[in-house]
Formats: C-alpha cells, sequence, structure tokens
C-alpha cells in the first residue's frame, strides 16, 4: 500500500505512463486520498474491537446463564412456577 502511495505521489500510476505528473498534482491527489485512507484503517481497527468485544459479552453472558441456573434458588423459583402452572391448568 505504502508503495502505492509513493508511486501516486511520484506521478506513477497516472493515465500517461511515460509522462511523469507535476508534483503539485501529486501532492494534492494524496491530500485527498489520504483521509480516505485514514478513515477505512480507522473502520478496521473498530470493527476489530467490536468483534472483541461481542465475543466478550458472549462469554461473560454465557457464564451468567450458567450460574443463574447452577444456583438453588433459582431452581427453587423455576419449579415454584412449574406447580403454579400445572396447578392452574397451564400445564
Amino acid at each position: 500500500m505504502e508503495e502505492e502511495i509513493k508511486a501516486l505521489s511520484e506521478g506513477g500510476g497516472t493515465a500517461n505512463e511515460g509522462e511523469k505528473q507535476d508534483p503539485a498534482v501529486a501532492h494534492q491527489q494524496m491530500n485527498l486520498f489520504n483521509p480516505v485512507l485514514h478513515c477505512s484503517e480507522l473502520k478496521r481497527k473498530i470493527q476489530e474491537m467490536m468483534s472483541d468485544y461481542i465475543a466478550l459479552e458472549e462469554y461473560f453472558m454465557v457464564q451468567s446463564v450458567k450460574k443463574a441456573c447452577d444456583n438453588p434458588i433459582y431452581l427453587r423459583c423455576t419449579l415454584i412456577v412449574k406447580k403454579q402452572r400445572t396447578g392452574c391448568g397451564y400445564g
């Protein structure tokens, strides 16, 4: 990527390969290209961070559910609710 940027700034990679590009025009093109490059790099880093965050969030959610399901109070409450539902004609 850096080589392509350097080639653009030196005048390479233009429509007329044999002609050298004016350095002022090359500099202007680089000034237009740099924010796009920076923005795409930033978006990539944000996506990586979000991916890591989602993986951590999933891990802690699964652990919380496991802990809740293993809790005796939780098990007792679910049994009470099931008994009430079956006793009221819901089961």
